[in-house]
């Protein structure tokens, strides 16, 4: 018995299919974690939550610089040498440069040889923010839309190129 709200609220599906908590419950168990130092020399602290286990002897790390949203740099880095529960601090090659909104992905990546993990499965992220600021304004191409809005008796319609929202005024779906 129960009142519905709780209803397969398991880690899978019935049918096995992941279910969103898992993918959440994957990041929270993640081999390492890390914190910002100095955002302008792109030092970071790297702790390892591994047990037994050297971070770089299970863990590679991949770095994503974005500036507003979008990729300006990718790449990987070689951790240092972290025993368990053990911090360490690792200089990346990023530079938030100009203004804007700039952020940090850190992915931590399994090097395999493992059982069950593959070589590059993602085990986890931590998302940095370098610098705070406004967002860029939208270039011209950006303010020029192709959305339309349509609006009836009982629908709201929102469309544009590969997609299409329909909402009933009368139910709200």
């Amino acid at each position: 018995p129960h009142d519905g709200n709780f209803c397969m609220d398991g880690l899978v599906y019935p049918d096995r299919t992941p279910h969103t908590g898992l993918k959440e419950y994957k990041n929270v168990i993640r081999p390492a974690r890390a914190k910002l130092l100095d955002g302008e020399k792109g030092l970071i602290e790297i702790f390892n939550k591994l047990d037994f286990t050297q971070l770089e002897e299970a863990v590679a790390l991949e770095y994503i610089l974005t500036k507003d949203g979008d990729e300006v740099q990718r790449g990987f880095a070689d951790l240092p040498s972290i025993a368990p529960h053990q911090s360490g601090r690792l200089t990346l090659p990023c530079r938030a440069d100009g203004q804007g909104i700039w952020h940090l992905l850190l992915v931590w990546r399994s090097k395999g040889g493992r059982p069950l993990l593959t070589r590059g499965h993602i085990m986890g992220f931590d998302q940095l923010c370098l610098r705070e600021g406004n967002l860029a304004p939208l270039r011209e191409k950006e303010r020029q839309s192709s959305v339309r809005f349509e609006e009836a008796d009982d629908t709201v319609r929102i469309c544009g190129q590969g997609f299409e929202y329909l909402w009933s005024k009368r139910t709200g779906l």
